[in-house]
């Protein structure tokens, strides 16, 4: 049996627990409300974005609160005043590494749909 010694075994396990923390993923809403019965006569307000992002130390240890949909969703609804609904919605995953952290972010674009 070989020996490892504790650094090789630490960088095995930094590795390995580093690969939990990539994902990639994209994906595509038509609409963010249900009830889309007046969607026909709302408004184009514009274009919006909405994020929510974790740094991680050392790359493993997370900081802050976990990335969430729902978080990049309500800051993209605030974007814009009077918004009611969200249309064209893509949502995108993003790794950013640093020199000792990463940064992971949930993006929403979207239109924003609304009364002026």
């Amino acid at each position: 049996m070989v020996k490892l010694s504790r650094t090789m075994m630490g960088l095995l396990l930094l590795g390995g627990l580093s690969g939990c923390n990539i994902a990639s993923h994209g994906s595509f809403i038509a609409s963010s409300n249900i009830n889309s019965s007046n969607e026909e006569s709302l408004t184009v307000l514009g274009e919006v974005t909405g994020e929510s992002c974790q740094t991680s130390i050392l790359y493993v240890l997370p900081s802050g609160e976990q990335v969430a949909t729902k978080e990049a969703i309500t800051n993209a609804f605030e974007q814009i005043p009077n918004t009611l609904q969200l249309a064209d919605i893509s949502i995108d995953d993003q790794l950013k590494i640093g020199v000792g952290y990463s940064v992971q972010c949930i993006i929403v674009s979207a239109t924003a749909l609304g009364y002026p």
